[in-house]
């Protein structure tokens, strides 16, 4: 929760700096909302591991391998995400430049 209140700001500023439509707005506020909660959930499963390891340290290992293993999957995902919705952000300002630049052309044959 403490990375999501860091994160909201700056998710704020970049919508302000970048014009982020409504939707790409949205998609960024996903993903910070399923690290938060990907963080709650390891948090328990952190848990999970060190009274799995009291138990049985065998069994505490293999909890162990499976939370690193669900953790690097999440990992992957917010970069996947993260990368995404840049592509996004980017493909948005092109889009606005060459409709700008269509703009210019077709009011310079409009003048000839």
């Amino acid at each position: 929760l403490e990375k999501l209140d860091e994160r909201l700001p700056s998710l704020v500023q970049q919508n302000e700096e970048h014009s982020l439509s409504d939707s790409q707005t949205r998609q960024l506020l996903a993903v910070e909302v399923i690290m938060a909660r990907h963080g709650l959930y390891d948090a328990a499963f952190q848990q999970v591991v060190m009274l799995c390891q009291t138990i049985a340290p065998g069994f505490g290992d293999s909890v162990r391998e499976l939370r690193n293993v669900h953790s690097s999957l999440l990992t992957e995902l917010q970069h996947s995400f993260c990368e995404v919705a840049n592509d996004n952000v980017n493909l948005s300002n092109e889009l606005t430049v060459l409709q700008h630049a269509a703009s210019t052309m077709q009011n310079d044959v409009v003048s000839l």
